[in-house]
């Protein structure tokens, strides 16, 4: 494995897992707006459920993109080290 594949490895593995939060925070978040919006039928105060489409897209975007640079100095630190190198001292 070269230094630029290890490099690559480290960025997809965080965009993947950015990923991954963005969906689960999407569902969870669209769930809970519905609950919320049930339990207030309930209560008597009918307030109508309307998934802001628009925010989430863009807070699922914005997850990804601050992904990268999150990520970016673990790779290069991780480039920076041959891989066997690192194994043996692992």
């Amino acid at each position: 494995m070269s230094r630029g594949q290890v490099g690559a490895m480290v960025l997809s593995e965080a965009v993947v897992t950015a990923a991954v939060g963005a969906l689960g925070g999407v569902i969870v978040g669209l769930l809970l707006g519905w609950i919320f919006s049930e339990a207030t039928h309930r209560m008597g105060f009918p307030i109508a459920y309307v998934p802001p489409w628009r925010a989430l897209l863009l807070a699922a975007t914005a997850t990804l993109l601050a992904s990268l640079p999150a990520a970016f100095l673990p790779a290069r630190r991780a480039m920076q080290i041959s891989p066997a190198e690192a194994l043996r001292e692992g």
